[in-house]
């Protein structure tokens, strides 16, 4: 069975398209086909020539350049991208590549040697599903951004230019899919998922002419709609005076674009989707999920006559598998995409077809265990093979597709799509329909036989079900128990049943005189929502789930991850394997099979947050160590500062601090002697708020005493006015200077102060700043008069404060990183990152005055924004991103190069802040949970 045609790319008369991981190209002369592996893992969804002889390839978040004028092809090597590409450009230097991604940007890659050089961002932040980048005759580039607000964005990619944005083009009623563009026209369309054709009148080349500085964005309508779909438009493209489109709904339309009229359509593929269009020389391309490709001609298409489209010959692809089944830790059972069904030994490498069917190609859904294998098809037929007497029978259940089925023993339970289920009690004996609710499309996820009397289904509405085997009526439901992504597994230990969704929840149902009531829930922690399987068996209770592209093992007794993995996310097939030890877990992704190990015996646990630690996320920790032992203070949104103690890699809770604020941004300590420390905070409608904290000397108390809570500042009486009432404190620091202990802390609404802390611990305004933007992180060195800031607009400062403790600006440098949130400073060498997921490292030059210098610009060190950053030691760093990485990288002074030694997983997720501790050997993580890592 042919793999889904994503994408086709015409050149001349060659014909190009994607066919799985490979890209095909059809000889027009002999109309057969050859195949060029291109990607490892993923399938071709692009392809677009970039010059009459390279054509550039695109898996998503993946590039790679084909020279097709050699025979064979030869293919550049592929570069990894943090973002979805969806368009490309060449510029007409013929040097460098554009890529426009799904997050608004535009990166900039150098054609030879294929290496990113920069990264031009939108003045508009959202997520796109489509775009298009146009280089007018001025040499101006153009971005047309298709969001997911129903608008498509013209802007100018320069960075120069403070105002991006153009023009706004109105009109659709829901996400742009598509669009293209006609200079020669100066006509664009763009296609829906609101089922529209929309044709707009714009000229691109002088669209910059008549924009102004200052002058507001052009909002422009559609000239005409046009109407034909019956679900989302997936393609457009101009030709000629004709408009060529393609849909969800496998149709094909032809529209002349002078008249607004349909001049033809068609239905020839058959599947869900026509995914390719691409436009010659008097014809067009198609190609859909059900691997076919078409070539049209436009002479045909205008007579308004139903005629055959021309196939071309697509390549039989390797054997690629539907479906995965692991029956012990070292056997797996396949399913072919084309209908061939082996059992494999991947310790010993051996493997054995027990059957091929061919209604097992077109669709399959399958479940077994080491005697079983039971596997439902398109039209309505079960068929039962018994691996050890290697014989099969097959059950017609009825004339619809199977949508799922469940073995348990020799019983076992079928779902069909017409919204029947059917309980076998053997597979010789009558079936049994239950009675099931006619919800479209929900059908059982999960099944469990309980004490053998009761059938217990968990469904794709977040619902459980409960039939006794001697009534086909249910018995109880447990309606919405877990989220509307559904049950995902159901288990059973003695009289309990234990059911887990993607809600991060356990239900523990119980059963006393024959009714079910939910004992109790569990809640995971860590961020963790999908949990895939559930394993309980004597002393273990463990949680197979998914977060992000990780695989992580949770032991549900104690409340934290014993093992991570990462599994590259995509997660549509997968099975696991518990045993003593460790679990097994297989998958397939893009059609091939991976299995992998996770050992349970040697897994270090992670310090993680307790249950009623803190109520929601945690903006800010740090450490104190008293003793032999680490205190963590804690800040949070829930309005608490919390103390807790370490003891043997847990957290127990040791004081709770009220606030007085609405949430907690940043806390500062220093030392005063001894036992004693100062605690001060500060958070949400100005409030700061200090305690003295007194150590017990065997580390099992803290004696807390608030010495003062303020809200404004002192030349306002400490009053918040009405137009306030939403500014927070982001940053706060403390300097020593002279022996006298100054507190500087930013505000949102640009504010800089600083305040003298008295003898008596009260605050004495000193001075204030008004900055032009909201400065995000604060770093004093000791004893010196400095500070250094990092704003919200990514410039780098250094602050003096004179006798008076006013301010003055010493110097400041621009950096690429957009907010900056992370900073750092170790032998005059400042490391910090932003929200653009890049790393800066700029140094301190001691010349007549103090100035910074730009010294390294690592771009795309993380996919999302930076939150921490770190020195390990004089050569080792380490960053923090809010995509949950931690990565360590070593510097060379010598030539200022960063490179990657080390990436490591964090469970906590939207981790906002990072601290060093116990000598720069572990680092404390917080966001939603806290967590301890060992560097």
């Amino acid at each position: 069975m042919s793999l889904p045609v994503r994408t086709v790319c015409v050149r001349g008369r060659d014909i190009f398209f994607g066919n799985g991981r490979r890209v095909s190209h059809r000889d027009p002369e002999s109309n057969q086909s050859h195949t060029i592996d291109v990607f490892v893992d993923n399938c071709v969804h692009q392809l677009k020539m970039v010059t009459s002889s390279l054509l550039a390839c695109s898996s998503g978040k993946s590039l790679a350049i084909m020279d097709v004028s050699l025979s064979p092809p030869s293919v550049s090597r592929v570069v990894h991208f943090k973002d979805w590409i969806l368009d490309i450009l060449l510029d007409p230097s013929g040097r460098h590549l554009y890529l426009l991604l799904a997050h608004n940007l535009v990166v900039k890659v150098s054609l030879n040697g294929m290496v990113m050089e920069d990264v031009l961002t939108s003045d508009f932040c959202c997520i796109l599903y489509s775009g298009l980048l146009f280089c007018t005759s001025s040499g101006n580039l153009l971005g047309l951004s298709g969001t997911v607000f129903n608008e498509i964005h013209v802007w100018c990619v320069d960075k120069s230019r403070s105002e991006k944005t153009i023009a706004k083009l109105t009109g659709h009623s829901g996400v742009i899919f598509t669009m293209d563009y006609s200079q020669e026209l100066r006509t664009l369309v763009s296609g829906s998922d609101d089922r529209c054709i929309c044709i707009w009148n714009i000229d691109l080349d002088n669209i910059l002419g008549n924009s102004k500085p200052g002058v507001p964005t052009v909002i422009l309508s559609p000239a005409r709609s046009l109407f034909i779909h019956a679900a989302r438009v997936e393609r457009v493209k101009l030709l000629g005076q004709y408009i060529i489109s393609t849909g969800e709904d496998c149709l094909i339309g032809c529209w002349s674009l002078g008249e607004d009229c349909l001049v033809n359509k068609y239905s020839v593929h058959k599947g869900l989707n026509v995914f390719g269009l691409d436009i010659g020389d008097g014809f067009f391309v198609t190609s859909g999920e059900d691997g076919a490709v078409f070539k049209w001609q436009m002479n045909d298409v205008l007579k308004g006559k139903s005629f055959e489209a021309v196939p071309i010959q697509v390549p039989t692809p390797e054997l690629e598998f539907r479906l995965v089944k692991l029956i012990s830790s070292s056997r797996l059972l396949l399913l072919s995409f084309d209908g061939e069904l082996s059992c494999v030994c991947p310790d010993s490498g051996s493997s054995k077809v027990i059957l091929k069917e061919e209604s097992f190609a077109h669709y399959a859904v399958m479940d077994a265990d080491s005697s079983y294998v039971i596997i439902g098809t398109l039209t309505g037929d079960v068929h039962i093979i018994d691996l050890h007497g290697n014989s099969t029978t097959v059950l017609k259940t009825s004339n619809t597709k199977v949508t799922s089925v469940h073995l348990f023993g020799e019983s076992f339970l079928v779902s069909c799509c017409d919204n029947h289920v059917y309980y076998y009690e053997s597979i010789s004996a009558e079936k049994k329909e239950l009675s099931w609710p006619v919800w479209k499309n929900n059908w059982p996820n999960c099944c469990q036989l309980l004490s053998g009397k009761f059938l217990c289904s968990g469904d794709r509405n977040g619902t459980v079900w409960i039939h006794q085997l001697s009534s086909h009526e249910p018995h109880q439901v447990f309606t919405r128990c877990h989220s509307k992504l559904g049950v995902m597994d159901l288990t059973c230990n003695g009289s309990q049943l234990f059911s887990s969704g993607r809600d991060g929840k356990i239900n523990i149902i119980s059963i006393t005189n024959g009714e079910f009531t939910i004992s109790s829930v569990i809640s995971l922690q860590e961020g963790i929502t999908w949990i895939a399987r559930l394993f309980i068996e004597e002393d273990m209770f463990y949680c197979m789930c998914f977060k992000s592209d990780c695989l992580v093992v949770y032991d549900v007794s104690s409340h934290r991850v014993v093992s991570s993995d990462h599994c590259g996310g995509g997660h549509r097939c997968f099975d696991f394997s518990l045993e003593r030890g460790g679990v097994s877990f297989a998958q397939i992704r893009q059609g091939r099979v991976s299995l992998s190990r996770l050992s349970l015996e040697d897994a270090s646990p992670c310090s993680v947050i307790q249950p009623g630690l803190h109520g929601r996320h945690i903006n800010c920790a740090t450490v104190i160590q008293h003793s032999a032992s680490h205190y963590v203070i804690s800040g949070s949104e829930d309005s608490t500062l919390v103390i807790s103690r370490m003891d043997q890699g847990n957290l127990e809770k040791v004081a709770t601090l009220p606030t007085f604020a609405s949430c907690v941004r940043t806390v500062a300590t220093r030392q005063i002697c001894g036992n004693e420390y100062r605690l001060i905070c500060a958070g949400s409608r100005r409030m700061i708020c200090s305690w003295r904290l007194v150590f017990a000397s065997d580390g099992n108390r803290v004696d807390t005493t608030l010495l003062f809570k303020r809200s404004s500042a002192a030349s306002k009486k400490w009053q918040i006015s009405e137009d306030e009432i939403d500014i927070k404190y982001t940053e706060s620091v403390l300097m020593s200077i002279n022996q006298e202990w100054i507190l500087v802390i930013a505000s949102s609404d640009a504010v800089l102060t600083s305040l003298a802390i008295k003898s008596d611990d009260s605050l004495e305004e000193k001075s204030s700043l008004q900055h032009h933007c909201c400065i995000n992180k604060l770093i004093s060195l000791p004893e010196r008069d400095e500070l250094y800031f990092g704003d919200n607009f990514g410039c780098l400062g250094i602050l003096r404060l004179d006798e008076k403790r006013a301010f003055s600006i010493v110097c400041s440098l621009e950096t690429q990183l957009g907010s900056i949130n992370a900073m750092v400073i170790k032998d005059g060498v400042i490391l910090c990152g932003g929200d653009s997921g890049s790393i800066c490292l700029v140094s301190i030059l001691e010349k007549s005055h103090r100035t910074l210098e730009m010294k390294r610009t690592v771009i795309g060190c993380h996919a999302t924004q930076i939150t921490g950053s770190h020195w390990l030691n004089d050569s080792l760093l380490l960053s923090v991103g809010i995509d949950q990485r931690l990565k360590v990288w070593e510097y060379s002074r010598a030539d200022n190069e960063l490179s990657l030694i080390k990436d490591v997983f964090t469970c906590v997720s939207d981790p906002s802040s990072s601290c060093l501790y116990d000598r720069g050997s572990r680092i404390l993580i917080s966001g939603r949970g806290l967590e301890v890592l060992t560097i």
